[in-house]
């Protein structure tokens, strides 16, 4: 089961106040104690502080000239201050050189995810334009629960919560809003603990543009591949041990067991997945009506067994390569294979990030 930041601390000078996960009261129906195991081990957003003071107006540096490869967003834990760092970066795809975009800092208990966890989830946190990371966070004045986002390069955090209300006091009763998250078509969307809805809203403009009864998926959750919400921890409403996952086509789906998440989707009706050798395989979805009784599909391994351990993978803009990183001991290396398996994997170049770094390849624009 993944491991994710369970709290968000934003560093503004000395500025620094630490809140709990999640944001709901604890004795509310879907409250993080009912589900502590799943928010233990995966919340979906990081928890944020409250709001905070707007930094002097600078000259913007220079944006720097990147190169062509894919997004990447590492998340590293250091051992001696306590605190994980989130960055993204662009990767370059012949010399596996980094170019930085933008960097938080999170801690309060840190943990980075672990063992194949999506890059679409991980994507999730953040806007199209990687300016935003989305945020739970709590107000003790009026013991709320809110969201908004954090603006990445100026690390100030947006009350949305507040946006939506228009203000605060008298005797309405305060938000109860968490599971912050950016979904695909670049909406806000959160959980609201009082009408037990989730919600998808225009963070700009400041409305809510649809909202869904929780029903049977409660949260912390995901959006899936068509935006939907999706349980964190894989598990579905029957007893069965396969829940499953729709595929970006709206129609397709493939059923995965409580250990297994589509490491990222290649096209709108494969995607990828590691076998239980470790091997990058590409994975077919099927029609509903061809995948029932069948859990974990089985793929076509595009990389052999190897000591090196695959944690993250993007196919390129062409379709013909999969790049993918790898590490062994302390080797962290960017590689590349053909999608159909036909080669051997080529290394890159080594990757120099962070110590002790999570690696998700999440976009790469043609």
């Amino acid at each position: 089961m993944e491991d994710l930041v369970r709290r968000l601390v934003v560093l503004v000078g000395v500025a620094a106040v630490a809140t709990a996960c999640g944001g709901a009261p604890a004795e509310s129906p879907t409250s993080p104690a009912e589900s502590s195991s799943a928010q233990e081990q995966t919340s979906a957003t990081p928890s944020a502080t409250l709001p905070v003071t707007p930094a002097a107006t600078e000259e913007p540096a220079a944006a720097p000239e990147l190169s062509d490869g894919p997004t990447l967003i590492t998340c590293s834990t250091s051992g001696t201050s306590e605190l994980t760092q989130v960055e993204v970066w662009v990767i370059d795809a012949e010399t596996a050189v980094l170019t930085p975009i933008s960097d938080m800092t999170i801690g309060d208990t840190p943990s980075c995810p672990s063992g194949a966890f999506s890059a679409d989830r991980m994507r999730q946190w953040f806007s199209d334009d990687y300016a935003r990371s989305a945020a739970d966070f709590k107000r003790a004045e009026d013991n709320s629960s809110r969201v908004g986002w954090v603006d990445m390069q100026a690390k100030e955090l947006t009350d949305f919560s507040e946006k939506l209300a228009g203000g605060s006091g008298g005797f309405a009763a305060a938000p109860q809003h968490w599971n912050a998250l950016f979904a695909p078509d670049g909406s806000l969307f959160f959980f609201d603990q009082a009408t037990q809805t989730y919600n998808w809203a225009d963070a700009d403009a400041g409305g809510i543009t649809r909202t869904v009864p929780m029903g049977d998926v409660r949260p912390p959750v995901f959006l899936d591949a068509v935006g939907e919400p999706q349980r964190v921890d894989n598990m579905g409403t029957s007893l069965s041990s396969c829940n499953k996952t729709v595929a970006p086509d709206g129609q397709s789906q493939m059923n995965l067991d409580v250990q297994q998440n589509v490491l990222a989707w290649v096209d709108d009706t494969s995607a990828f997945q590691l076998t239980e050798d470790g091997q990058l395989s590409v994975v077919e979805a099927r029609p509903p009506s061809e995948s029932q009784g069948f859990c974990n599909f089985p793929g076509k391994p595009i990389t052999p067994v190897s000591d090196f351990e695959i944690t993250t993978a993007i196919v390129n803009p062409e379709g013909t390569h999969a790049f993918f990183i790898a590490y062994r001991g302390t080797e962290t290396s960017l590689f590349k294979v053909p999608m159909d398996g036909s080669g051997q994997p080529e290394l890159v170049g080594p990757v120099e990030g962070p110590a002790r770094s999570r690696y998700f390849l999440t976009d790469w624009d043609s």
